[in-house]
């Protein structure tokens, strides 16, 4: 993927909510993310055949936040990351990378 297309499928959170990277600096105060997390939660959550109620229940989310996430209106913790993988029963590593 080149450098462009990787811009444009990135998001750059500031606080909890998604906008799109433009043209901006890295700051230490902002995390970068791939939507395609989203999109695995939802890929894995499905494999499993667990609805989001279960996944929230079983990993100690709110249903709320997790039906956030997944729409890619919030981003997750590094804990509830963890926690998502976890329960997904995949590596943080296969969650975040893919791989």
């Amino acid at each position: 993927m080149s450098l462009t297309a990787q811009s444009q499928t990135r998001k750059l959170v500031t606080g909890n909510k998604l906008s799109d990277v433009s043209e901006r600096r890295r700051d230490s105060s902002l995390i970068i993310i791939d939507k395609t997390v989203c999109k695995r939660i939802i890929y894995y959550r499905q494999k499993l055949k667990l609805s989001q109620e279960e996944l929230a229940s079983n990993v100690g989310i709110n249903l709320k936040h997790l039906i956030k996430i997944e729409a890619g209106l919030k981003i997750p913790r590094i804990n509830e990351l963890v926690q998502l993988a976890t329960g997904l029963g995949i590596s943080i590593d296969e969650l975040v990378n893919n791989k």
